[in-house]
């Protein structure tokens, strides 16, 4: 389904019962693919595509801003004449799911943040925190896969939709628990907007750092980060996670950049649980 806001053709798609949960930027099958059967019982799962995804349509990529991006979300989420909300941002979405929450604090009844801490991770300070935990905790098996697909990453220009996968893939030993899981299965009959995604990485985020303004969020926040994430490794949030007035932080032992999927019943017990005991 469409819906118009601010000229922009919106694409959404509704699963599921339960508590309200908007999914920023969930429409690859990829990204649906992750959350379980069981999880929408429990949650109404509402995947909107803000333009990465190639579902909706919108205008000049040098158009996208946070605040454009922020305020789109906004009129859809009054479009959708929702009250209040769960809000979940995996990845980059982390951080858009806080600029949201800091900017309408009443809106978002619980906020999901899943594989990313509060600042861009291409920022100085985090790149030297993702290559220390790499470091000191890939195995010798683990950084061997990666060597052995690095050739193929660097040969990828990431100008389509169809690079994009390939680096998926081929990255997949600092990705996933299983360090020669094939993800690729996931992603069939993808549709992905290189234009935004490389504009929203290189540009839009590429100073983003929401710490300053983690100690004003007031809604229960749950934080769920991978041991095996390496390019987003569960150090990020270290001293910073302590600053939300409430919240939930799990580090999945048997999981990469995806919890609710590698670890999914797991995931969905102690997300069920958090949003019940709220």
């Amino acid at each position: 389904m469409h819906i118009t806001v601010n000229g922009r053709k919106i694409y959404y798609e509704i699963e599921g019962n339960g508590v309200p949960c908007i999914i920023l930027n969930g429409l690859n099958p990829f990204n649906k693919l992750t959350f379980s059967t069981n999880i929408r019982s429990y949650l109404q799962l509402i995947f909107v595509d803000l333009g990465f995804c190639g579902y909706s349509e919108f205008g000049e990529v040098e158009d996208m801003t946070i605040d454009s991006m922020i305020n789109d979300l906004d009129s859809f989420v009054q479009r959708l004449n929702l009250k209040t909300f769960a809000l979940f941002g995996g990845s980059a979405m982390v951080l858009l799911g806080l600029e949201y929450v800091r900017r309408f604090p009443d809106k978002v009844s619980h906020l999901i943040l899943i594989g990313l801490g509060p600042k861009w991770w291409l920022l100085e300070d985090y790149t030297k925190k993702q290559q220390y935990y790499w470091d000191e905790n890939a195995s010798v098996e683990r950084k061997a896969i990666y060597d052995s697909n690095f050739e193929t990453l660097s040969n990828i220009k990431l100008n389509t939709g169809e690079d994009f996968v390939k680096w998926y893939v081929a990255i997949g030993s600092k990705f996933w628990y299983d360090p020669q899981f094939d993800s690729s299965p996931l992603w069939e009959d993808h549709r992905i907007n290189m234009e935004y995604i490389n504009y929203f990485f290189n540009e839009v985020l590429k100073n983003y750092d929401a710490t300053p303004f983690l100690s004003e969020i007031s809604c229960p926040v749950f934080i769920a980060m991978g041991k095996y994430d390496f390019l987003n490794p569960p150090t990020l949030w270290d001293g910073e996670k302590e600053k939300f007035a409430n919240y939930n932080y799990h580090l999945f032992e048997k999981s990469g950049h995806t919890p609710q999927y590698e670890e999914q019943v797991l995931f969905d017990r102690m997300l069920i649980d958090w949003i019940i005991g709220q």
